[in-house]
């Protein structure tokens, strides 16, 4: 037999990003590339390198419905821009004959103390549904405390809890009785706060305004355990129990009310857990790759490794398979030692809540010097140190830095490639300019071409 190669192109990069690229190659579940930077990758009103790159892979991986969403600069990602394709198509259809499953991921489990705010967009055949002992939407149960939410047949939604992950119950909660539109998508909500015992259940046709359908207050109760290591599943629950029949979207387990979701968006990403030949899940629709863009202007590693922005900004509900990390224009005279040990507390976390990604360090462009406000020196020199302490740590890199020197070699100053006039990017002198793409006397465009040589393997 002759082995086929695979098509230009096609072949794995030897570098991080080799994880990304065999998803987007296979083409068979939703991944994501995160970003995490400063303003020299902030998209909004800008063409940034982030917003090259998502163009290219929209157009490099057409059977991918792609999308690019960007950090509002303060506490959220807006909700994603579409470039190709249609991301809503993408779905799993259940018959009753079994359930997926999702550990979380590592440190973002959600806790006995925190509000749990679950929300599933599906499309039901019927409702009421006939066997509310085959109604799950959400589940985390197994030994120990355990939860369920769940569609009962009174036409009504409900949230139950055990102490043991048994039929016997420590408490239920139900929302009022309504009729949800059918063979239509919509979201279903609940969220629980364990403190008061408060539950209150929400529907929605878009997931973003929610009509209430009422809940109750039972007292103060303990719902979930932290150390119970049960798996989330959708439309199931245990090892058999409450298979439903129902066609879902996308699912969120959010840690706090609104807060990020410790569990994959897309149910692609998610793992059959039923022991027999037939799926527990078909999917259909156009898989779907998210650039999530967590470029901060005016960020810094003090900042992004904050314990309340690291878990907004570092998205894992996408399917992230490669991070980029590129800042450190905004610290100023920091380096050394003592810089270098707050990179290795924030790598720890980021590799604790994304263990399936990997993670690329890029540098930056130089600033210009007798125009940038300042630490133009700094900045050169903070390079060398992240370049080191990436090694050490066995990230891949980017230079970005000995990109412009290089072209700046080949003849385009660097008054080009770096915004250095007054009231057109300030402060002058510190960001990539904005250009076409492909343009390689500007920029942003030449910054992005470094980061598609290293995707596929060129750099």
């Amino acid at each position: 037999a002759t082995y086929v190669w695979p098509t230009p192109g096609r072949s794995l990069p030897h570098n991080a990003f080799a994880p990304l690229v065999a998803a987007l190659n296979e083409g068979r579940e939703s991944v994501a590339l995160q970003v995490i930077g400063d303003s020299t990758g902030h998209t909004a009103g800008k063409t940034r390198w982030p917003f090259h790159v998502a163009d290219w892979l929209a157009a490099r991986y057409p059977t991918y419905a792609t999308q690019i969403t960007t950090w509002d600069g303060t506490s959220a990602y807006p909700a994603p821009t579409v470039l190709s394709g249609d991301p809503t198509t993408r779905r799993a259809s259940f018959s009753g004959v079994g359930a997926v499953c999702h550990p979380g991921n590592g440190q973002s489990f959600v806790g006995a103390s925190d509000v749990l705010d679950i929300r599933i967009k599906v499309s039901l055949p019927a409702w009421p549904i006939a066997d509310s002992a085959k109604g799950v939407l959400v589940s985390r149960w197994a030994t120990g405390y355990s939860w369920f939410f769940a569609m009962h047949n009174q036409g009504s939604l409900v949230f139950r809890w055990s102490a043991d992950g048994t039929t016997t119950l420590a408490g239920s909660s139900f929302s009022s009785i309504f009729t949800p539109p059918t063979n239509t998508p919509i979201w279903f909500r609940i969220v629980a706060t364990p403190a008061t015992g408060n539950f209150a259940f929400h529907w929605s046709t878009n997931g973003t305004t929610w009509t209430a359908i009422g809940g109750s207050t039972v007292g103060a109760t303990t719902i979930y355990d932290p150390g119970n290591i049960a798996k989330y599943q959708v439309a199931g629950m245990g090892s058999n129990e409450g298979w439903s029949t129902l066609t879902a979207y996308e699912v969120e387990v959010r840690k706090g009310n609104g807060g990020p979701s410790v569990v994959p968006r897309y149910l692609d990403n998610w793992i059959s857990n039923n022991t027999t030949a037939a799926p527990a899940a078909v999917h259909a629709g156009t898989p779907v790759l998210t650039i999530v863009n967590g470029s901060w202007p005016g960020a810094n590693i003090t900042h992004v490794d904050d314990p309340t922005n690291l878990p907004r900004m570092n998205r894992i509900d996408y399917g992230t398979r490669a991070t980029i990390l590129s800042m450190s224009h905004n610290d100023n005279r920091r380096g050394g030692a003592e810089y270098l040990t707050e990179w290795d507390s924030f790598l720890a976390a980021l590799r604790a809540r994304a263990p399936q990604s990997q993670f690329i360090l890029s540098t930056q462009n130089p600033r210009v010097l007798g125009v940038a406000a300042g630490w133009v020196d700094a900045h050169a020199a903070r390079r060398l140190d992240l370049i080191g302490w990436a090694r050490k740590n066995g990230l891949s890199i980017i230079d970005v830095y000995q990109r412009y020197l290089d072209q700046v070699a080949a003849g385009t100053p660097l008054t080009s490639l770096v915004n250095s006039t007054a009231g057109v990017d300030d402060p002058p002198g510190i960001h990539p300019s904005d250009g076409a793409a492909g343009d390689l006397t500007k920029g942003s465009s030449l910054w992005a071409e470094a980061v598609k040589d290293a995707i596929i393997g060129k750099a």
